[in-house]
């Protein structure tokens, strides 16, 4: 599937040049595998990509210094022909879409925080330009906290709490140190991320742009905490840490905090997409459970309201019930009781109509999520 920089040299030295073109699609990656090593500067065809996936992992990130170089190599390369993005959602990422938009046409490269300035200046009101242009700035740390590959023997460090909870979350003694490698400096920013929910939190948005963008935010910094404090408990699982519980009960709030979040803007709906698509055109009537069967898939589980309330968040209580179970019976966890659980959840979701889904969410409050994920995030345990 992958090849390595020497057999690409090889691959290339056999090519037209005038009948065939290279599409790196993961440009900015740190490893060593790309652009920079398959002899192509100024000489072979090529197209610099992003690919701002998978799906399950659409929330904002990106390690910008290192784009922002990369990006100026291409640029200073008279044989890259232009730049690609490969989003998986149509409503994923809103930065990288503008900073690769912005750098396909510019010369120069202007640096992030400079950015970030004429993004939020033409992007926002003149009340909250400012006011946005510092929450990004402050945000910036914790973008950059899951990127593609910021680690050599990566295939990508990701943030892929939706496909944890399914069975990737394994407590398992020989990943002890993957996880670690996993977590990075995520608790070091602990009290930055609180603060930009509190400051979030008393924004009154004056536009759907602004709610839109605060909504990315909110949802980024709750499921990067959420991933945080999952890893956190497979580490201190082996230790028996009293602090264990605490972090699952974080972040079984957490993940609740991030259901409510989704259930407020219509862009995670299945049950909006499938009345869109009705709306439109004639469906089957099964439709409804071929697109749940979809979005639950282990590649497709992204920030869907649905799936958050109803599955995500009953499989990660059952999950941490047999974490709790296994520590009080001194023994494994029991996997296959485990899917068992997972199964019968999975049922019930599919046996209950989107429509029933819709008609019992409630009514929930922007601040007030923000606020409580504030709060917990402050208090995850660091050691």
């Amino acid at each position: 599937m992958r090849f390595t920089p020497e057999e690409v040299r090889e691959l290339v030295s056999e090519l037209d040049s005038s009948q065939s073109i290279i599409f790196d699609y993961t440009s900015d990656t740190t490893k060593v595998n790309n652009f920079t090593q398959w002899g192509l500067k100024d000489s072979f065809p090529w197209i610099f990509g992003i690919f701002s996936a998978y799906e399950p992992e659409s929330e904002i990130r990106g390690f910008y210094s290192l784009t922002n170089e990369r990006i100026k190599l291409a640029k200073a390369d008279k044989a890259c022909k232009g730049v690609v993005l490969w989003p998986e959602l149509s409503h994923g990422d809103p930065l990288i879409t503008e900073y690769l938009a912005v750098n396909s046409w510019e010369n120069d490269t202007p640096e992030i925080d400079d950015f970030l300035n004429k993004y939020c200046s033409d992007r926002y009101s003149d009340s909250y330009a400012q006011v946005m242009t510092k929450l990004w700035q402050d945000f910036m740390p914790i973008i950059e906290l899951v990127a593609w590959s910021m680690e050599d023997n990566a295939a990508q460090t990701g943030n892929p709490i939706f496909t944890y909870v399914a069975g990737r979350a394994d407590f398992n003694v020989n990943k002890l140190n993957g996880y670690k490698i996993r977590l990075g400096d995520r608790l070091k920013y602990t009290e930055q991320a609180s603060d930009i929910l509190l400051r979030m939190a008393e924004i009154n948005p004056d536009d759907e742009q602004l709610k839109r963008d605060l909504f990315d935010i909110a949802r980024t910094i709750i499921s990067r905490y959420l991933d945080a404090a999952i890893l956190k408990a497979q580490i201190l699982y082996f230790d028996r840490s009293d602090s264990l519980k605490v972090i699952m009960d974080s972040a079984v709030s957490l993940m609740r905090l991030l259901a409510d979040l989704l259930s407020a803007h219509s862009d995670y709906s299945l049950y909006d997409s499938l009345l869109k698509l009705q709306s439109v055109t004639d469906t089957n009537p099964n439709f409804e459970i071929t697109l749940k069967r979809n979005s639950e898939c282990m590649y497709c589980r992204s920030f869907i309201y649905e799936n958050a309330q109803y599955l995500y968040l009953p499989e990660l209580i059952a999950l941490f019930n047999e974490v709790k179970t296994s520590i009080e019976e001194n023994r494994e966890i029991n996997r296959e009781r485990l899917n068992e659980e997972y199964g019968k959840i999975r049922d019930s979701y599919f046996a209950l109509p989107l429509s029933v889904i819709e008609s019992q969410k409630q009514q929930v409050n922007f601040s007030e999520i923000c606020k409580n994920a504030a709060e917990i995030i402050s208090k995850i345990p660091i050691i």
